[in-house]
Protein backbone atom coordinates (compact mmCIF):
# COMPACT_ATOMS: atom_id res chain seq x y z
CA UNK A 1 0.00 0.00 0.00
CA UNK A 2 2.47 2.16 1.11
CA UNK A 3 4.54 2.28 -2.83
CA UNK A 4 1.12 2.56 -4.20
CA UNK A 5 0.26 5.90 -2.54
CA UNK A 6 3.69 7.21 -3.08
CA UNK A 7 3.63 5.94 -6.88
CA UNK A 8 -0.20 7.93 -7.21
CA UNK A 9 1.07 10.87 -5.54
CA UNK A 10 4.51 11.16 -7.48
CA UNK A 11 2.19 10.70 -10.41
CA UNK A 12 -0.23 13.69 -9.71
CA UNK A 13 2.08 15.91 -8.81
CA UNK A 14 1.97 17.36 -11.60
CA UNK A 15 -1.30 16.53 -13.73
CA UNK A 16 -2.90 20.09 -13.92
CA UNK A 17 -6.61 18.75 -13.64
CA UNK A 18 -6.60 17.03 -9.94
CA UNK A 19 -6.32 19.77 -7.71
CA UNK A 20 -6.35 17.74 -4.81
CA UNK A 21 -5.84 14.55 -2.93
CA UNK A 22 -8.30 12.52 -0.11
CA UNK A 23 -7.80 9.73 1.47
CA UNK A 24 -10.89 8.19 2.55
CA UNK A 25 -11.37 4.10 4.12
CA UNK A 26 -13.23 1.31 1.67
CA UNK A 27 -15.52 0.45 5.58
CA UNK A 28 -16.42 2.76 8.10
CA UNK A 29 -15.03 0.44 11.06
CA UNK A 30 -11.40 1.70 10.48
CA UNK A 31 -9.53 4.64 7.99
CA UNK A 32 -6.11 2.82 9.13
CA UNK A 33 -5.56 0.71 11.99
CA UNK A 34 -2.12 0.14 11.04
CA UNK A 35 0.54 -1.60 9.35
CA UNK A 36 1.82 -5.55 9.59
CA UNK A 37 3.57 -5.52 13.17
CA UNK A 38 3.68 -9.22 12.82
CA UNK A 39 5.59 -9.31 9.79
CA UNK A 40 8.19 -6.35 11.65
CA UNK A 41 8.66 -8.61 14.23
CA UNK A 42 9.23 -11.87 12.62
CA UNK A 43 11.03 -11.59 9.26
CA UNK A 44 14.44 -10.24 9.69
CA UNK A 45 15.27 -7.30 7.30
CA UNK A 46 11.60 -5.90 7.21
CA UNK A 47 11.71 -3.40 9.09
CA UNK A 48 14.71 -1.98 7.21
CA UNK A 49 12.70 -1.65 3.81
CA UNK A 50 9.18 -0.91 5.19
CA UNK A 51 10.07 1.63 7.43
CA UNK A 52 12.10 3.21 4.97
CA UNK A 53 9.31 3.48 2.24
CA UNK A 54 6.74 4.32 5.25
CA UNK A 55 8.71 7.53 5.87
CA UNK A 56 9.59 8.42 2.72
CA UNK A 57 5.78 8.48 2.36
CA UNK A 58 4.76 10.59 5.45
CA UNK A 59 7.36 13.24 4.22
CA UNK A 60 5.77 13.25 0.28
CA UNK A 61 2.45 13.98 2.02
CA UNK A 62 3.79 16.78 4.25
CA UNK A 63 5.31 18.44 1.28
CA UNK A 64 2.67 17.71 -1.19
CA UNK A 65 2.44 20.87 -3.70
CA UNK A 66 -1.43 20.45 -3.39
CA UNK A 67 -3.88 20.10 -0.57
CA UNK A 68 -4.36 16.87 1.33
CA UNK A 69 -7.71 15.54 2.72
CA UNK A 70 -8.47 13.24 4.69
CA UNK A 71 -12.15 11.82 5.63
CA UNK A 72 -11.52 9.90 9.46
CA UNK A 73 -13.88 7.21 9.77
CA UNK A 74 -13.68 4.97 12.38
CA UNK A 75 -10.14 3.57 14.20
CA UNK A 76 -6.98 5.77 12.73
CA UNK A 77 -4.03 4.40 14.44
CA UNK A 78 -0.40 3.54 13.43
CA UNK A 79 0.02 4.05 9.74
CA UNK A 80 -3.44 5.64 9.56
CA UNK A 81 -1.52 8.60 11.58
CA UNK A 82 1.02 8.96 8.98
CA UNK A 83 -1.25 8.77 6.01
CA UNK A 84 -3.41 11.74 7.24
CA UNK A 85 -1.46 13.85 10.23
CA UNK A 86 0.60 15.18 7.61
CA UNK A 87 -2.00 16.35 5.45
CA UNK A 88 -3.63 19.76 4.79
CA UNK A 89 -7.38 18.75 5.96
CA UNK A 90 -8.12 16.00 8.73
CA UNK A 91 -12.07 15.39 9.10
CA UNK A 92 -13.51 13.51 11.81
CA UNK A 93 -16.62 12.77 13.16
CA UNK A 94 -18.19 11.35 16.48
CA UNK A 95 -17.25 8.10 15.66
CA UNK A 96 -13.79 8.41 14.97
CA UNK A 97 -11.25 6.47 17.31
CA UNK A 98 -7.29 8.22 17.24
CA UNK A 99 -4.63 6.94 19.10
CA UNK A 100 -0.96 6.68 18.93
CA UNK A 101 -0.46 3.17 21.34
CA UNK A 102 2.96 2.09 20.68
CA UNK A 103 4.35 2.04 23.23
CA UNK A 104 2.04 -1.15 24.67
CA UNK A 105 3.90 -2.53 22.23
CA UNK A 106 7.77 -1.92 22.67
CA UNK A 107 7.83 0.56 19.94
CA UNK A 108 7.09 4.55 19.68
CA UNK A 109 4.47 6.89 17.95
CA UNK A 110 6.53 6.78 14.38
CA UNK A 111 5.38 7.85 11.25
CA UNK A 112 6.29 11.71 12.19
CA UNK A 113 4.51 11.23 15.33
CA UNK A 114 7.38 12.52 17.83
CA UNK A 115 7.63 15.79 15.55
CA UNK A 116 3.60 16.41 14.90
CA UNK A 117 2.32 15.60 18.64
CA UNK A 118 4.93 18.00 20.06
CA UNK A 119 4.62 20.98 17.71
CA UNK A 120 0.59 20.31 16.75
CA UNK A 121 -0.96 20.05 20.18
CA UNK A 122 -1.66 22.30 22.94
CA UNK A 123 0.83 22.07 25.83
CA UNK A 124 1.59 18.87 26.91
CA UNK A 125 -0.51 16.46 25.30
CA UNK A 126 1.41 15.15 22.47
CA UNK A 127 3.54 13.93 25.29
CA UNK A 128 0.74 12.66 27.34
CA UNK A 129 -1.19 11.15 24.13
CA UNK A 130 2.55 9.55 23.51
CA UNK A 131 3.46 7.92 26.57
CA UNK A 132 -0.19 6.56 27.50
CA UNK A 133 -1.89 5.63 24.04
CA UNK A 134 -4.70 7.69 25.07
CA UNK A 135 -7.92 6.78 22.87
CA UNK A 136 -9.60 10.26 21.65
CA UNK A 137 -12.77 10.74 19.98
CA UNK A 138 -14.20 13.41 17.54
CA UNK A 139 -14.52 16.50 19.04
CA UNK A 140 -11.76 15.73 21.37
CA UNK A 141 -9.24 14.96 18.49
CA UNK A 142 -9.81 18.77 17.00
CA UNK A 143 -9.08 19.75 20.68
CA UNK A 144 -5.97 18.22 20.66
CA UNK A 145 -5.16 19.55 16.94
CA UNK A 146 -5.17 16.81 15.48
CA UNK A 147 -8.43 16.78 13.36
CA UNK A 148 -8.97 20.38 11.91
CA UNK A 149 -12.47 19.91 11.29
CA UNK A 150 -15.36 18.13 12.97
CA UNK A 151 -18.15 16.95 10.41
CA UNK A 152 -21.16 14.66 11.54
CA UNK A 153 -21.00 10.86 10.25
CA UNK A 154 -24.01 11.76 8.87
CA UNK A 155 -22.90 14.49 7.06
CA UNK A 156 -19.67 12.81 5.52
CA UNK A 157 -21.05 10.70 2.78
CA UNK A 158 -22.24 14.72 1.16
CA UNK A 159 -19.20 16.15 2.19
CA UNK A 160 -17.26 13.25 -0.17
CA UNK A 161 -19.76 14.36 -2.74
CA UNK A 162 -19.07 17.78 -2.76
CA UNK A 163 -15.74 17.94 -2.88
CA UNK A 164 -15.57 15.11 -5.51
CA UNK A 165 -18.69 16.18 -7.87
CA UNK A 166 -18.63 20.27 -9.25
CA UNK A 167 -18.56 21.57 -12.13
CA UNK A 168 -14.91 22.55 -11.52
CA UNK A 169 -12.58 20.39 -9.78
CA UNK A 170 -12.16 22.13 -6.08
CA UNK A 171 -9.17 24.32 -5.77
CA UNK A 172 -7.42 25.18 -3.18
CA UNK A 173 -8.81 28.54 -2.38
CA UNK A 174 -12.35 27.34 -2.09
CA UNK A 175 -11.62 23.59 -0.10
CA UNK A 176 -11.73 25.04 3.29
CA UNK A 177 -15.11 26.82 2.43
CA UNK A 178 -17.05 23.22 1.46
CA UNK A 179 -15.43 21.75 4.62
CA UNK A 180 -16.56 24.33 6.55
CA UNK A 181 -20.54 23.76 5.38
CA UNK A 182 -20.54 20.49 6.67
CA UNK A 183 -18.64 21.04 9.60
CA UNK A 184 -20.08 21.11 13.30
CA UNK A 185 -19.56 24.13 14.02
CA UNK A 186 -21.67 25.27 11.41
CA UNK A 187 -25.32 25.93 12.67
CA UNK A 188 -26.77 24.94 9.91
CA UNK A 189 -25.22 21.73 9.34
CA UNK A 190 -24.69 20.63 12.91
CA UNK A 191 -26.56 18.12 15.03
CA UNK A 192 -26.33 17.90 18.79
CA UNK A 193 -25.17 14.65 19.03
CA UNK A 194 -22.13 15.56 17.21
CA UNK A 195 -21.65 19.15 18.46
CA UNK A 196 -21.63 18.86 22.33
CA UNK A 197 -20.68 21.81 23.89
CA UNK A 198 -17.25 22.06 24.59
CA UNK A 199 -17.36 22.72 27.92
CA UNK A 200 -19.38 19.84 29.48
CA UNK A 201 -18.54 17.14 26.91
CA UNK A 202 -15.25 17.03 25.65
CA UNK A 203 -12.58 15.75 28.65
CA UNK A 204 -9.33 16.19 27.04
CA UNK A 205 -10.24 19.96 27.86
CA UNK A 206 -11.08 19.45 31.61
CA UNK A 207 -7.84 17.27 31.68
CA UNK A 208 -5.65 20.14 30.08
CA UNK A 209 -4.78 21.36 33.40
CA UNK A 210 -3.48 18.16 35.07
CA UNK A 211 -1.75 16.83 31.91
CA UNK A 212 -0.36 20.18 31.49
CA UNK A 213 1.00 20.22 35.11
CA UNK A 214 2.30 16.42 34.98
CA UNK A 215 4.11 15.73 31.45
CA UNK A 216 5.34 19.05 30.81
CA UNK A 217 8.13 17.85 33.58
CA UNK A 218 11.91 16.82 32.03
CA UNK A 219 11.88 13.55 32.73
CA UNK A 220 9.69 10.32 33.02
CA UNK A 221 10.35 9.87 36.68
CA UNK A 222 9.26 13.54 37.15
CA UNK A 223 6.08 12.62 35.28
CA UNK A 224 5.53 9.55 37.50
CA UNK A 225 6.11 11.63 40.76
CA UNK A 226 3.80 14.55 39.73
CA UNK A 227 1.13 11.61 38.97
CA UNK A 228 1.40 10.03 42.38
CA UNK A 229 1.37 13.71 43.92
CA UNK A 230 -2.08 13.94 42.06
CA UNK A 231 -3.04 10.64 43.17
CA UNK A 232 -2.40 11.68 46.97
CA UNK A 233 -4.29 15.42 46.62
CA UNK A 234 -8.09 15.94 48.00
CA UNK A 235 -9.79 16.32 44.99
CA UNK A 236 -11.35 13.42 44.01
CA UNK A 237 -11.54 13.41 39.78
CA UNK A 238 -7.77 14.17 40.08
CA UNK A 239 -7.23 11.54 42.13
CA UNK A 240 -8.86 9.14 39.96
CA UNK A 241 -7.69 10.67 36.79
CA UNK A 242 -4.17 10.21 37.99
CA UNK A 243 -4.45 6.61 39.26
CA UNK A 244 -5.97 5.26 36.37
CA UNK A 245 -3.15 7.42 33.94
CA UNK A 246 -0.29 5.96 36.19
CA UNK A 247 -2.14 2.43 36.24
CA UNK A 248 -1.51 3.21 32.15
CA UNK A 249 1.46 3.95 32.18
CA UNK A 250 2.70 0.48 34.20
CA UNK A 251 1.58 -1.25 31.65
CA UNK A 252 3.51 0.29 28.80
CA UNK A 253 7.48 -1.56 27.66
CA UNK A 254 9.82 0.96 30.68
CA UNK A 255 12.37 1.23 27.04
CA UNK A 256 9.39 2.57 24.74
CA UNK A 257 8.20 5.02 27.48
CA UNK A 258 11.78 6.04 27.74
CA UNK A 259 12.73 6.27 23.82
CA UNK A 260 9.05 7.89 23.26
CA UNK A 261 10.37 11.22 25.63
CA UNK A 262 13.15 11.42 24.25
CA UNK A 263 12.32 11.86 20.92
CA UNK A 264 9.30 13.91 21.45
CA UNK A 265 11.66 15.74 23.54
CA UNK A 266 14.49 16.26 20.55
CA UNK A 267 12.13 16.05 17.08
CA UNK A 268 9.57 18.73 18.44
CA UNK A 269 12.86 21.36 17.70
CA UNK A 270 13.62 20.27 14.56
CA UNK A 271 12.78 19.58 10.99
CA UNK A 272 10.37 17.19 9.97
CA UNK A 273 13.28 15.25 7.70
CA UNK A 274 15.37 15.43 10.65
CA UNK A 275 12.90 13.70 13.42
CA UNK A 276 12.26 10.78 10.41
CA UNK A 277 15.62 10.63 10.16
CA UNK A 278 15.65 9.42 13.90
CA UNK A 279 12.67 8.01 13.82
CA UNK A 280 13.95 5.56 11.10
CA UNK A 281 17.19 4.82 13.82
CA UNK A 282 15.02 3.76 16.64
CA UNK A 283 12.77 1.75 14.69
CA UNK A 284 15.64 -0.24 12.51
CA UNK A 285 16.88 -0.81 16.02
CA UNK A 286 14.01 -1.82 18.57
CA UNK A 287 13.18 -4.06 16.13
CA UNK A 288 16.76 -5.57 15.50
CA UNK A 289 16.95 -6.43 18.99
CA UNK A 290 14.53 -9.46 18.15
CA UNK A 291 13.41 -11.31 20.57
CA UNK A 292 15.65 -10.11 23.43
CA UNK A 293 13.73 -6.41 22.90
CA UNK A 294 10.22 -5.46 24.17
CA UNK A 295 9.21 -5.08 20.49
CA UNK A 296 9.00 -8.81 19.92
CA UNK A 297 7.69 -9.52 23.04
CA UNK A 298 4.70 -6.58 22.81
CA UNK A 299 3.44 -8.48 19.24
CA UNK A 300 4.37 -11.72 20.83
CA UNK A 301 1.57 -10.90 23.85
CA UNK A 302 -0.87 -8.76 22.15
CA UNK A 303 -1.32 -9.88 18.47
CA UNK A 304 0.44 -13.90 18.49
CA UNK A 305 -0.37 -15.21 21.90
CA UNK A 306 -3.42 -12.60 22.21
CA UNK A 307 -4.00 -11.24 25.63
CA UNK A 308 -1.32 -12.81 27.48
CA UNK A 309 1.22 -10.44 29.85
CA UNK A 310 4.46 -9.33 28.14
CA UNK A 311 7.45 -9.19 29.83
CA UNK A 312 8.93 -5.69 29.83
CA UNK A 313 12.85 -5.57 30.21
CA UNK A 314 14.28 -3.36 32.69
CA UNK A 315 14.31 0.53 32.01
CA UNK A 316 17.44 1.81 29.72
CA UNK A 317 20.01 3.39 31.58
CA UNK A 318 20.96 6.80 30.05
CA UNK A 319 23.85 5.50 27.83
CA UNK A 320 21.40 2.67 26.07
CA UNK A 321 19.07 5.57 24.96
CA UNK A 322 21.88 7.44 23.67
CA UNK A 323 22.46 4.49 21.61
CA UNK A 324 19.11 4.56 20.10
CA UNK A 325 19.57 8.10 19.13
CA UNK A 326 23.18 7.82 17.81
CA UNK A 327 23.92 7.66 13.69
CA UNK A 328 24.42 4.45 12.03
CA UNK A 329 28.15 3.69 11.78
CA UNK A 330 29.85 3.74 8.39
CA UNK A 331 30.02 -0.10 8.27
CA UNK A 332 26.30 -0.28 9.46
CA UNK A 333 23.83 -2.69 7.15
CA UNK A 334 21.36 -0.37 6.09
CA UNK A 335 21.78 3.87 5.21
CA UNK A 336 19.57 6.51 7.02
CA UNK A 337 17.11 8.32 5.28
CA UNK A 338 17.61 10.50 2.39
CA UNK A 339 14.91 13.06 2.61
Amino acid sequence: MVRSIRKLLQQWKNEGAIKFVAFSSMGERAFCAGGDIHALATQPGFAEVFFREEYHMNFEIATYPKPVVSLLKGIVMGGGVGISVHGTYRIVTEKTVFAMPETGIGLFPDVGGTHFLPNVCPGAVGMFLALTGTRLKGGDIVAAGIGTHLVPVASLAQLQHALTHQRQPAAACNLQDIISLFSASSKSNASESANPKPSATLPLQTQRPLIDKCFSLHTVPAIVRALQNCAKGEEEAEQRWAEGVLATLNKKSPTSVQLTFEALRRNGKIPLPAALNIEYRLGVRIVNRGKAGDFYEGVRATVIDKKSTPHWNLPPSTAEVEDYFAPFPKDFHVAELDL
